[in-house]
């Protein structure tokens, strides 16, 4: 197994460069949760997954380009991944 860094680990040591650890949490754009069921708010973690996932697409620096990009959210039964 090799020592190399997680992405999930180097996007959380990156949120404290990039502005704070809720970074990733307050650069939701409007756009995502006005699609959302509004019977439901969005918790913490599904902010966080979002914000993520945005970062990730439009600004990661060693994202592989010209390439397909695939993403799974690897969430428990009951987490909130249907809204």
């Amino acid at each position: 197994m090799t020592d190399k860094p997680l992405l999930h680990e180097k996007l959380t040591t990156g949120a404290e460069f990039l502005g704070g650890s809720d970074f990733y949490q307050k650069n939701i754009p409007d756009c995502i949760a006005s699609n959302l069921n509004p019977n439901f708010q969005l918790r913490p973690y599904q902010f966080e997954a979002f914000g993520r996932f945005k970062y990730y697409m439009e600004s990661y620096p060693s994202r592989p380009k010209n390439t397909p990009t695939q993403a799974l959210y690897h969430m428990a039964t009951g987490s909130g991944k249907t809204l």
